[in-house]
């Protein structure tokens, strides 16, 4: 099983993506909670967790491209069209703030200031932008999955049929 989410080598099926697409996105749900529940986390460990969920969703789409015939490269489309779209998503939710908070940021203000603005930005919107960015990932994971990638029924370059 961790194979799956560790060795970028072989294919996986449509159906195989969608069932490690969901658990990739219910592990960042679960430690998203703590946060929104105000406790404060170990920023080792929020990092080493945060690498490991990059590195498992570029892992899987590697797989699901080669499934399709493609090279494991075309991985990066789906990341960056969900970058993008997140940028749009905050800046929909904070809309002036975060064109200030920039502004703050490049003009030279002090960390604490900058931090203490995007505090107030984001108080009381914890949850809601958690469930944007859910709904984000699960529809440019599934949505990729189920529209762009093709799938192919024969053994090609990248292995067996998965």
């Amino acid at each position: 099983m961790l194979s799956t989410y560790l060795s970028p080598a072989g294919r996986m099926s449509p159906s195989d993506f969608k069932k490690s697409a969901l658990i990739l996105i219910v592990v960042g749900v679960l430690f998203s909670i703590p946060e929104l529940l105000g406790i404060k986390s170990n920023s080792v460990l929020a990092s080493i967790v945060s690498f490991a969920l990059y590195y498992s969703w570029i892992v899987i789409w590697i797989k699901r491209y080669h499934d399709g015939g493609k090279s494991g490269w075309m991985c990066f489309l789906p990341i960056v069209v969900y970058l993008m779209a997140t940028i749009i998503l905050a800046m929909t939710m904070f809309g002036d703030e975060i064109i200030v908070l920039f502004e703050a940021l490049s003009t030279g203000a002090s960390q604490a200031d900058t931090e203490k603005m995007a505090e107030e930005m984001v108080a009381g919107k914890e949850m809601m932008g958690l469930l944007a960015n859910t709904a984000l990932s699960a529809v440019v994971a599934l949505g990729f999955n189920q529209y762009l990638i093709s799938n192919d029924d024969h053994e090609n370059q990248y292995g067996p049929v998965a």
